[in-house]
């Protein structure tokens, strides 16, 4: 009976132990517009454009765990890179410009 008593309590223990809970965590990212010259191919310059924000709902034992995990979600879904924007003069050359994105915080809450 008191192994029984013992094996239920370390199973009690280890479970609210790893207790984890559901944080809402904001990502901040920046949108960059890279300029590429139409007749050379080289890049002329970048140039941030703003920023956006996407709400993620995590699962984690910490908040900064949430953070992580949080950023690597946006990383696949928000962290489109160089997608085509269209043309535009860029120190007086037309330019094929491209826009990519940049994590810059995320925030648990």
């Amino acid at each position: 009976m008191k192994k029984l008593f013992l094996i239920l309590l370390i199973t009690l223990g280890i479970g609210v132990a790893y207790a984890g809970k559901n944080y809402k965590v904001t990502v901040t990212y920046e949108l960059i517009n890279t300029y590429i010259s139409e007749k050379t191919y080289q890049t002329l310059g970048e140039k941030s454009v703003g920023t956006e924000s996407n709400t993620f709902n995590v699962y984690a034992e910490t908040p900064d765990e949430a953070e992580e995990k949080a950023k690597s979600q946006c990383f696949t879904t928000c962290s489109t890179s160089n997608v085509y924007q269209g043309k535009e003069l860029y120190g007086g050359e037309t330019c094929n410009v491209y826009q990519s994105r940049r994590i810059l915080t995320a925030r648990a809450q």
